[in-house]
């Protein structure tokens, strides 16, 4: 199966011409999409890093992210320094938590992740998120009932209350009930994780109007027609539950991607995608190793990309 015609070309002259003054940031309006996908949001952090090396970062309007993907998206607007600190959690940490020794049942351990995010060496500056140049730093979020979709701004606005809560629209977005075991409140509603609502690629560009969207892809283009055991053991325990879930799965396919692409187009917006490479690593893969060769895959295969484009 081929992969969709996006217009990657287009959307990084665009982020250049913004990061080189040489284009009014109110008129080219630059989307940063972060999808993530458990242990595969690695991959995004090491596209987050390039254009964090880049100087691309503070050329985006926005930048939204998706289950793993929204952990990505805030160390990624908070600067350089944090999206360093955002890839060592990922590679070093993080993995910890996944098919934990304590909590039978439990898939990931949603808690200490949450302790990580909230204080240690690896905490996320909050601060940096709201001083960011970024405009809107958002987690996408499915409402438990009736499967809506919206993205929660995780701009930090100063008060420990306020702190709390954009940490828990964070963990909210990473939420999946069998594999969590808990339930997340964001806005005074039940969420599960944003990655169930599978591609809001319209959703973001009516709520937004930007003029180009960049996805950072944390899967190649191989794993969209196999999706692998576990999406589909998920899918079939999201759609048991909770029905709307069938329209999410029928999103997942390239051909919905692509149509998604095509109506972005005739809305006059640009969108491209960085596509990481094939890698062994899988959504809840907890081999250190094998997340770091991901890792250095995706960054030299996303540098490589950024210098044919632009200098």
């Amino acid at each position: 199966m081929e992969k969709p015609k996006d217009y990657l070309e287009d959307v990084f002259l665009a982020l250049a011409a913004v990061r080189d003054g040489e284009a009014d940031r109110k008129k080219t309006r630059v989307l940063l999409d972060i999808p993530g996908a458990g242990m595969k949001g690695v991959n995004s952090a090491a596209i987050s890093r390039v254009l964090s090396e880049a100087d691309l970062v503070p050329a985006f309007n926005v930048i939204t992210g998706r289950s793993s993907g929204c952990a990505v998206a805030a160390y990624t607007a908070a600067g350089k320094q944090q999206t360093k600190l955002g890839c060592e959690l990922f590679l070093k940490e993080i993995p910890k938590c996944v098919h934990p020794e304590r909590g039978f049942g439990r898939i990931i351990d949603s808690d200490t992740i949450l302790a990580l995010l909230r204080e240690g060496k690896y905490s996320l500056d909050l601060e940096a998120v709201h001083d960011s140049p970024v405009e809107e730093v958002r987690a996408g979020i499915t409402w438990r009932r009736g499967g809506g979709y919206a993205e929660l701004s995780l701009k930090y606005i100063g008060k420990a209350l306020q702190h709390s809560l954009v940490l828990n629209k964070m963990m909210g977005s990473m939420n999946i009930p069998f594999v969590s075991q808990g339930k997340r409140w964001a806005n005074g509603y039940q969420v599960i994780d944003g990655a169930v609502y599978q591609d809001p690629l319209l959703w973001q560009a009516e709520r937004y109007r930007p003029t180009h969207i960049l996805i950072a892809m944390s899967a190649s283009p191989n794993d969209f027609p196999q999706r692998g055991l576990l999406p589909f053991i998920s899918d079939a325990y999201i759609s048991a539950r909770y029905s709307w879930h069938l329209k999410a799965i029928r999103n997942a396919h390239f051909c919905n991607l692509a149509n998604s692409i095509r109506k972005c187009k005739e809305m006059g917006i640009s969108v491209g995608i960085i596509w990481s490479p094939p890698t062994k690593g899988g959504v809840l893969t907890k081999d250190i190793s094998l997340l770091e060769d991901g890792f250095q895959q995706t960054l030299e295969s996303t540098e490589k990309t950024l210098a044919g484009l632009i200098s």
